[in-house]
């Protein structure tokens, strides 16, 4: 396993991380270069903040709730959110609801 510097998140149970359908179930995953400054559960869905700003998820998306502009009904790959820095803004905070999720933005 090579882990960089910046670290790994792991995630166990029904995560949808470990689900990827190709055989290669994977339980981590890690940003090169971007280190991981907060981790977001719901009860169906994850994401993680890293420090420049850029926002992950995976999991289950019927609603579109992880903000990627699709509605897979499972996202089994972190995706970055990039509609955020398009608007020239960062990722301060986010928080899933039931079939919703809220962002909170700062400045680039």
């Amino acid at each position: 396993m090579d882990i960089p510097e910046t670290g790994a998140v792991f995630a166990f149970g029904r995560s949808h991380l470990t689900i990827s359908g190709d055989g290669n179930d994977n339980n981590y995953f890690f940003v090169k270069k971007d280190r991981i400054k907060k981790l977001i559960c719901g009860q169906n869905q994850s994401a993680v903040i890293c420090e420049s700003g850029r926002l992950f998820v995976w999991g289950e998306n019927p609603f579109g709730q992880l903000a990627i502009g699709l509605c897979e009904n499972i996202v089994t790959k972190p995706s970055c959110v990039k509609v955020i820095k398009k608007l020239g803004h960062t990722v301060k905070d986010f928080q899933y609801g039931s079939n919703f999720s809220v962002l909170l933005t700062g400045d680039l």
